[in-house]
């Protein structure tokens, strides 16, 4: 993932996260941020604007899942917006038949959530981003029993 900022080089790191950004044109894109979120720049125009994007959302099921057999499933939002900070971003949603900290349907609130699902059926669920502006995306899913996977 690269970001670009006019003029300079940008540096974030953690031990586990290295994020460079240098310009080497208008382009604005978004830089990974220390906690592994994504945030965003803005090119020399200072435009802004836009709804949210949703690239892509994944789900793993813990390692031991099998079928019948209730288990945690680690699902994952990645989202950017043009014009919004990725820490002003806020999730809505829902999987229907799993739950999250003890609420039926699982609620989702967050970009990364730990479902617990019963590993019974397929489990669908809906996610929406929306920005400060009250710009948004939605995008729904279908979590199969024990199978991993991601919409683009």
């Amino acid at each position: 993932m690269r970001g670009r900022v006019l003029g300079t080089c940008l540096f974030l790191g953690t031990a586990t996260l290295l994020a460079l950004a240098c310009d080497d044109s208008t382009t604005t894109e978004p830089i990974v941020t220390a906690d592994g979120g994504l945030d965003a720049v803005s090119g020399n125009d200072g435009a802004s604007g836009g709804s949210p994007q949703i690239r892509k959302i994944s789900w793993t099921h813990a390692v031991n899942c099998s079928p019948g057999v209730r288990s945690n499933v680690a699902l994952a939002i990645d989202a950017i917006d043009s014009d919004t900070a990725a820490a002003s971003l806020t999730f809505s949603g829902q999987v229907t038949g799993c739950t999250s900290e003890s609420m039926t349907p699982a609620d989702i609130d967050m970009a990364m959530e730990t479902l617990s699902c019963p590993e019974a059926a397929p489990y669908q669920g809906t996610v929406t981003v929306t920005d400060a502006e009250g710009h948004s995306a939605t995008r729904t899913f279908t979590i199969r029993v024990c199978t991993d996977g991601s919409v683009p």
